[in-house]
């Protein structure tokens, strides 16, 4: 029998594509109004590069999404004459990154899906963004929330999910979690001993042969009936 719901949160509960580029956009004009000498020398499209080539060479950053962008900036503006206040100018540029971050659109039926599953379930939330549940409508629904920048351990390690057992006060098997990334979500969840959902508004034909979700959503609608199936699943 299921008793606690877990939820990935990007691309999973609201389109994490348009987030990304209105947090990124409204960094780039921060960064315009107060750092112009770096604006003139990187684009946004060449702080991204910047960025993924840090992870390349620091790939224990991988675990903490926001310490890569503030290093990624700090280094940027260093290398444009920014010297001791580089550091500083990052984390004001990363602050309204993270702020239009939170500004989301969610997926249709996402609150009333939420409320529902609210009444029946303990609800949590397993992520390896920097999105900040509790700052957004929908938090008042979760019961606890798992970051991987906050314990250094991402998706789809085992250990991220045994934090949810513990936080849940149930069976591993008592859980079931959605997500819309097939290693991250599904093989994580599989390996851990959750059962799974795979997120799949588009409809996509399922390709990994890792591992297989329990069940299929196409929308967040579905999610109430699908867990009311596998708990009935023995």
């Amino acid at each position: 029998m299921i008793k606690a719901v877990t939820f990935d949160l990007d691309d999973t509960l609201w389109d994490n594509k348009l987030v990304m580029v209105e947090a990124e956009s409204a960094m780039y004009t921060w960064l315009k109004q107060h750092c112009e000498q770096l604006t003139l020398q990187y684009s946004l499209t060449q702080l991204k590069k910047l960025k993924d080539e840090l992870l390349e060479k620091t790939p224990e950053l991988a675990h903490d999404v926001s310490e890569l962008r503030r290093h990624a900036l700090e280094q940027a503006l260093s290398e444009c004459g920014y010297g001791d206040s580089s550091r500083k100018l990052a984390e004001q540029a990363f602050a309204r990154f993270l702020s239009t971050r939170q500004q989301v659109t969610y997926f249709p039926h996402t609150e009333k899906t939420l409320k529902q599953l609210s009444r029946r379930y303990s609800l949590g939330v397993i992520t390896n963004g920097n999105a900040e549940i509790s700052q957004m409508s929908i938090g008042q629904y979760f019961s606890f929330a798992i970051k991987a920048e906050e314990i250094k351990i991402s998706k789809p390690d085992p250990t991220i999910f045994s934090k949810a057992v513990s936080l849940a006060g149930v069976q591993a098997n008592q859980i079931a979690h959605i997500g819309d990334h097939p290693i991250h979500d599904i093989l994580g969840a599989n390996q851990a001993g959750f059962k799974s959902i795979w997120f799949n508004p588009q409809q996509d034909n399922w390709v990994y042969h890792e591992c297989q979700p329990d069940a299929i959503a196409h929308s967040l609608h579905e999610i109430p009936t699908l867990i009311d199936k596998l708990s009935q699943n023995k």
